[in-house]
């Protein structure tokens, strides 16, 4: 079975995360999109791409100091 990989962007007031969901490519995205607060999605073909680009969106919201997670 061929799997896709979304990139996730969940935005809680104000406060941002990303990661990485692994789909299998028979999957309704409506279903698998019903996530509360979902901002962006994003497509790929690779997990590799997928980490890629969650850890990029991850690193710009650090740097806005939008970051959930970031607690310093």
């Amino acid at each position: 079975m061929k799997y896709f990989y979304l990139v996730i962007s969940i935005n809680e007031n104000g406060k941002q995360y990303a990661y990485v969901l692994k789909t299998p490519q028979c999957n309704n995205l409506k279903n698998t999109l019903d996530i509360k607060n979902l901002e962006f999605a994003l497509l790929c073909e690779t997990k590799k791409e997928a980490e890629k680009i969650a850890t990029n969106w991850v690193d710009t919201y650090k740097a806005n100091k939008t970051y959930m997670f970031d607690y310093s």
